[in-house]
């Protein structure tokens, strides 16, 4: 699921849903830009790289579902 800022953001930077599920699937977790001590909701930063473009997302992951937040192109 994405946050409607997300849903901006790939819109506006016509960004392909591939590299994203790429990083969902093969990126890195920063634990030091993640907050995984919140509650009810822990946020995670994942990194990755896919064809020379490297992303971040910020995730919100609940009890019932996860939520892509933010997307960072990174360069």
């Amino acid at each position: 699921m994405y946050s409607e800022n997300a849903k901006s953001i790939i819109k506006n930077q016509s960004i392909d849903t591939i590299i994203l599920n790429h990083v969902l699937h093969k990126g890195d977790v920063d634990f030091s830009k993640s907050d995984t001590s919140s509650e009810p909701c822990k946020t995670y930063y994942l990194n990755g790289t896919l064809d020379k473009k490297s992303i971040a997302l910020i995730i919100k992951n609940c009890k019932e579902k996860a939520t892509i937040e933010d997307i960072k192109l990174l360069d």
